[in-house]
């Protein structure tokens, strides 16, 4: 089956003409070179002489603790339901220079994974800003790159555009489109495809700037009250009317979702998708992904996924595709070491009408910009005079755009961002956290009480 290629363009692109050609066409790109921030260092993660790198990597962050999920015996392929192990950095980077050594995995590390790690990173509203082992190498990479222009850095994990640096290793991307999706058997059901390309599914729907409705309403309310905390007059005024109205619209919405008379969790206070494939790896040359990163997110091997879950007999994401991978690669003609094992419904799957994909081999020291929900399947592997059989990967992920109008403003809704932005904004200067607002407590309590009166009559 022929494939289609990507532009390729040189990382010192300016961040407008970038937004223009591929961030606003939500087309993904090959960009050629590193991230040019003065304050990109990462690197010096990765020497010319094998495995040094690891050394300083656990000099700086082998204290952290982190996730690793171990290589699946059958199907030799990450991304699976094989039970992930707390360990720390350093023992997980000790385990990489063992040439025979167990194949494990550094896996996304979620706020849940981070529990008991507030020595190490920050948290903000439930969500860890820097997961572990970026807390303790956040010197060596800045929060967002000048290329990403306006984006806003996310502090999550589903639904974002991503800009992949890979720092070690090869890999090859096959990637589909959002509107390949009911031709790659994805685990749960699609609720809508937003016009930015955005998935949602029905397990947990979201706007098509990747945020949940009532995660928006809480967001709007902070951001009213911050205005109010810095406005006078009749200003003033309009922006507490917008405020009472917003937290009217929060409380409906819990009426209207089934939740129980408690409206406390209103505060005031700050807090705080992309479909695909397994990664594929050799299982002879034992490669490993470290995934140390901003907000890192490493992808498995193996079977073609695409994110979420659609019923409780299900443990896979509603964004994993069905589709095993050696049925993929086989349909494609690609080169493969995937292993179908007996649980893989190898048949059953029209392939017929799978669009052409693009096939993308990215090399260290280059990066690829993949939008949300583009479907992806990825493969690693080590040249054979390679000197280290480690990959490593760095990744940023951005909360995708909905405006797509202008550079200056690429989300839809002012007030929500405009916050988000701020907030990330004073995360890049050294603010952890957004200055806590409050209303009077009078004017809370009278508008819970309003409501609870109104959720009576339902």
């Amino acid at each position: 089956m022929t494939v289609k290629t990507l532009d390729a363009v040189d990382s010192a692109i300016d961040p407008k003409e970038f937004f223009a050609k591929y961030v606003q066409t939500r087309i993904p790109v090959v960009i050629k070179g590193l991230i040019r921030d003065e304050g990109f260092k990462a690197s010096r993660w990765v020497r010319a002489s094998p495995y040094t790198h690891l050394g300083y990597l656990s000099k700086r962050a082998g204290h952290t603790t982190v996730q690793v999920e171990p290589i699946h015996p059958g199907s030799k392929q990450f991304g699976t339901d094989a039970k992930r192990v707390e360990m720390k950095f350093s023992e997980f980077l000790d385990g990489l220079k063992q040439e025979d050594g167990e194949q494990r995995y550094l896996t996304t590390q979620y706020s849940a994974d981070s529990e008991g790690l507030h020595d190490d990173g920050e948290k903000e509203g439930g969500v860890t800003v820097y997961p572990p082992p970026t807390n303790a190498l956040r010197d060596d990479f800045p929060i967002a790159p000048k290329i990403t222009g306006k984006l806003v850095l996310q502090q999550h994990h589903d639904f974002h555009d991503n800009l992949y640096c890979l720092l070690a290793g090869h890999k090859r991307f096959v990637l589909f489109p959002p509107t390949q999706a009911s031709n790659l058997y994805p685990h749960g059901k699609i609720d809508n495809i937003h016009p930015n390309g955005l998935i949602s599914y029905k397990h947990n729907v979201v706007r098509s700037d990747g945020l949940e409705a009532r995660e928006a309403m809480r967001f709007r309310i902070k951001a009213l009250g911050e205005k109010i905390a810095a406005t006078k007059g009749k200003r003033e005024k309009k922006l507490e009317a917008l405020l009472e109205e917003a937290i009217d619209a929060e409380m409906d919405f819990l009426v209207e979702d089934g939740g129980d008379d408690d409206f406390d969790e209103i505060e005031l206070d700050g807090e705080d998708g992309d479909e695909e494939f397994p990664e594929d790896e050799d299982s002879d040359d034992g490669q490993e992904d470290t995934g140390s990163a901003a907000n890192s997110r490493s992808r498995g091997k193996g079977k073609a996924k695409v994110t979420g879950k659609e019923d409780d007999e299900d443990d896979e994401p509603s964004s994993f595709s069905r589709i095993p991978t050696s049925a993929l690669h086989q349909h494609l003609s690609l080169p493969t070491t995937a292993v179908s094992i007996d649980s893989d419904p190898s048949t059953g799957f029209d392939l017929s009408k799978v669009s052409t994909p693009f096939v993308v081999d990215i090399d260290p020291g280059e990066m690829l910009y993949l939008p949300a929900s583009w479907w992806h399947e990825v493969t690693s592997s080590s040249p054979d005079n390679s000197k280290s059989n480690v990959h490593m990967a760095f990744n940023y992920w951005f909360y995708p755009p909905d405006g797509l109008k202008t550079f200056d403003e690429p989300y839809q809704d002012d007030i929500v961002w405009g916050y988000l932005r701020g907030r990330a904004n004073g995360m890049a200067n050294g603010v952890e956290k957004a200055p806590e607002l409050s209303l009077s407590k009078r004017k809370r309590d009278a508008d819970r009480s309003s409501k609870k009166a109104k959720k009576a009559k339902y």
